[in-house]
This record gives C-alpha cells, sequence and structure tokens, in this order.
C-alpha cells in the first residue's frame, strides 16, 4: 500500500509540473500540494490489493493474513469516508454560516480550506492507524481468514 501510495504521489507530482512547465493551467501551491497528496492517498487505497496480491505471490504475506487484511480495511474504510465527508459538509457549513453572519468577520477562503484540509488529514490520519491496529490484532491473535465461496463462478457458467 505504501509503495503505490508512493507511486500516486510521485505520478502526480510528475504530471503536475509537466503541466506546469507546459504552460497549462495555472495552479496554485495549495492547489498543487492538495493534488498531489489526494491522489497519493487514491494511490495507497487503490493499491492495497494489489499490495497484498504481490506480497502473497512473494510469501512475504500469507494468504490467511492478506484475506485478514483485505477483509478488515474493506470493511472500516467506509468510516474514514463518513469522517472526511463529515469534516467538508460541517467546514462549508461553517463558511456559509460565517458569510450569512453580519457580526462575525469573514475570514479567508483560504483560512477555511486549509482548516478542512488539516482536519480531514488527521481524520485520515487516525483512521488509518485504527484499521492498522485492528489488522494487526487480527493477525496476531490468529484470527481466521474469511471464507471464500468455491461455487462463486458458477453463477457465470
Amino acid at each position: 500500500m505504501s509503495t503505490t501510495a508512493f507511486r500516486g504521489l510521485i505520478t502526480s507530482l510528475t504530471n503536475n509540473i509537466d503541466a506546469i512547465l507546459a504552460g497549462g493551467q495555472k495552479t496554485s501551491w495549495k492547489q498543487f500540494i492538495l493534488h498531489v497528496l489526494l491522489d497519493a492517498w487514491l494511490g495507497g487505497i487503490v493499491g492495497l490489493p494489489g499490495g497484498l496480491a504481490e506480497n502473497t505471490l512473494q510469501g512475504v504475506v500469507s494468504v490467511d493474513d492478506a484475506l485478514i487484511t483485505f477483509e478488515t480495511v474493506s470493511s472500516n474504510i467506509c468510516d474514514a469516508i463518513e469522517d472526511t465527508t463529515t469534516i467538508a459538509v460541517e467546514s462549508f457549513a461553517n463558511f456559509v454560516k460565517e458569510r450569512l453572519d453580519d457580526d462575525v468577520e469573514n475570514k479567508a477562503i483560504v483560512d477555511h480550506i486549509k482548516n478542512g484540509a488539516t482536519h480531514a488529514a488527521m481524520a485520515v490520519g487516525k483512521n488509518l492507524a485504527k484499521v492498522a491496529k485492528k489488522v494487526a490484532k487480527k493477525v496476531n491473535d490468529g484470527g481466521k481468514a474469511p471464507a471464500i465461496n468455491d461455487d462463486s463462478s458458477s453463477r457465470f457458467t
């Protein structure tokens, strides 16, 4: 997962730099950094199954450990998405509320974006730590891998 997150980071970095050097769309440093971080995060999520399969084939991770990890991550990813979505909605609501209240001095939009991005990054980090702890506990406690249905392919024949 960390390898694919790194690949997503590098790919995004090079693509954004290529666009800037080619005279493409003008982006601010904040947009540039947010694009790179988002691509790294998505690269990590997308790379999880491939990374587990690669490590299983190389004998680094047992099949049961890979299945436990994938099942745990996929069943807990909803918490991370929910937390990040909640932060985005709350940040937008605070922005609108501040704009509608004449008694409050309006902060710059950039401050709202920084605040929301900081809270979102902390939520993602917290959820990743929770999932990693759950995976380690299940693997170390000798948890059972989820059953694979052998006749699942019979529907397609």
